[in-house]
């Protein structure tokens, strides 16, 4: 999917959340009841009707495709946003808050678009975007007031599959399902979403009795094979969120999802993992572990992570909506 100008403009308008007069943007829920907000435009400004309090957003080029493989491609896009602040007097003071007001749009553009293009976000795409602002300001002009110009150059590429069934591998959700677990003291009111996992790995399948028999249809040292016991292991891995603790109280926290329960055993947890591609379809996985135990990871150059080790008891179902 190619994200033009004007998705990128209705994006800023839809989540825009400053709210001084000075700094919101018209249309947006923080405009309302404000003065004079910021203009947006999905365009370059026309050269004799320029507007001194504005954003602009400029697509620069077509959608870049390129082959990476056989099944996969990257696409990318390529914009330009440009924001115009009129700095409000000439005085140092009155500079200072229009750098300041600046600087707060700069951010404002740079958190819309991190929590919009991300690779938890999307269908079968796996996002990542880089951010460059320039200083362009219209200092030495014939005007009283000059001007503050930023510009920021935007490339957002994604990596796709050339087949839209196949399902994107990046985790898209992994769930604590609370009505497809049992055996807790204290279940969670609803289902519990991990904010951060990064990493789930799962195997499982029925181990294989071996006979060695002295007659074989196949011929001698052939053995026989029987289906034996269920056995399987999941792990999951994140990087440690807030919320994977919350209040510490129910069976889906980090700090209780091990424990013994009060009848001596532990709960059969219900993970819950959901990944979608690109013709509208969701793979859900859902497996049933005991957990066995946490390993929390804490390395020198990495957010804290946690990892979960858990002895899956049934064969996932997987399903496909």
């Amino acid at each position: 999917m190619t994200y033009q100008a004007d998705t990128l403009l209705q994006l800023f308008q839809a989540n825009w959340s400053l709210t001084a007069d000075r700094v919101t943007i018209a249309n947006s829920p923080a405009s309302i009841g404000k003065k004079r907000p910021i203009i947006i435009f999905a365009r370059e400004q026309i050269a004799d009707k320029i507007q001194t309090k504005a954003i602009e957003i400029i697509k620069q080029s077509p959608l870049i495709s390129q082959e990476i493989d056989e099944f996969l491609t990257t696409e990318t896009d390529e914009f330009l946003i440009r924001g115009r602040y009129k700095l409000q007097g000439i005085s140092k003071d009155a500079w200072d808050v229009s750098e300041s007001d600046m600087e707060d749009i700069e951010e404002e553009i740079n958190r819309i678009i991190k929590i919009t293009f991300n690779p938890q976000n999307g269908t079968n795409i796996f996002f990542t975007s880089s951010l460059n602002w320039r200083n362009k300001d219209d200092i030495n002009t014939g005007n009283a007031d000059p001007i503050a110009v930023r510009e920021l150059t935007l490339r957002l590429t994604r990596l796709i599959s050339r087949s839209n069934t196949v399902f994107d591998s990046f985790q898209r959700g992994v769930i604590f399902d609370v009505s497809a677990s049992s055996n807790m003291d204290t279940p969670p009111a609803s289902d519990v979403t991990y904010a951060e996992v990064h990493d789930v790995n799962a195997t499982e399948g029925f181990r294989d009795k071996e006979i060695q028999v002295t007659d074989h249809p196949d011929g001698a040292g052939f053995p026989l094979f029987f289906a034996g016991g269920f056995g399987g292991v999941l792990t999951m891995q994140s990087y440690f969120d807030s919320s994977d603790v919350g209040a510490g109280t129910s069976t889906a926290d980090l700090n209780q999802i091990y424990k013994r329960q009060s009848n001596g055993e532990k709960s059969e947890v219900a993970i819950l993992r959901t990944y979608t591609n690109n013709n509208s379809q969701t793979l859900n996985l859902l497996t049933l572990i005991r957990v066995l135990e946490i390993k929390l990871i804490e390395p020198k150059s990495q957010p804290l992570q946690w990892q979960i080790l858990g002895k899956i008891v049934k064969p996932t179902t997987m399903t496909i909506t």
